[in-house]
């Protein structure tokens, strides 16, 4: 654990030997507390193996890796966020974002109640998204073997892109969404506005 210039490093120690000699005493766990009040300038995670969980995180940038872990945010406000998780799944609700990149292989998202300001792009490969009464100004959905759901999601304009893959989009409420383009190899695009 470093702190120096104003930047927190926080590491845990490599393991040597094989992954079956691991005991469970070798597990860590962190809980950082920061006040409320704080906006983080910038955060970067990079977990191998173990879960994360945010609460009323206040951030300018956020940067997620994972490899076997899953994700949970609640009640975050993030500028500019970056995530890319592999075998893991994410719990995304109540959180503002201005802009999000999201890249996830073999793992699920769940999003409720999420509001991004600009761009959404979000691209999965063997894992299913569900999207809950969300909305985003511009939105980009490309999946590979993977469905992915939205109810009562509103983004202003949509690209959407299958391969073996289904999407489907079901509002309540009417709105004039532009659809940028869409394209499928072999699943099904429905849309219901």
């Amino acid at each position: 654990c470093i702190y120096k210039d104003n930047e927190l490093v926080i590491e845990a120690p490599k393991m040597t030997g094989f992954i079956f000699m691991k005991s469970k005493n070798d597990d860590i766990q962190l809980i950082l507390e920061i006040p409320i009040s704080i906006v983080i300038t910038h955060i970067q995670i990079n977990i191998v193996s173990g879960d994360v969980y945010y609460a009323n995180l206040n951030a300018n940038t956020l940067m997620l890796s994972t490899t076997s872990g899953d994700v949970t945010m609640l009640n975050a406000k993030i500028n500019s966020s970056k995530w890319n998780t592999v075998s893991g799944d994410l719990m995304i609700t109540d959180v503002k974002i201005e802009n999000l990149n999201s890249s996830q292989v073999s793992g699920d998202m769940h999003m409720k109640n999420v509001y991004v300001g600009q761009e959404m792009k979000l691209n999965t490969v063997s894992g299913d998204i569900k999207i809950e009464e969300s909305v985003c100004q511009d939105c980009a959905l490309h999946s590979v073997n993977g469905d992915i759901d939205a109810v009562e999601f509103y983004p202003f304009r949509i690209s959407l892109k299958s391969v073996s893959g289904d999407i489907s989009i079901n509002n309540k409420n009417h709105t004039d969404i532009e659809i940028i383009s869409k394209s499928t190899v072999s699943g099904d695009i429905h849309i219901q506005l």
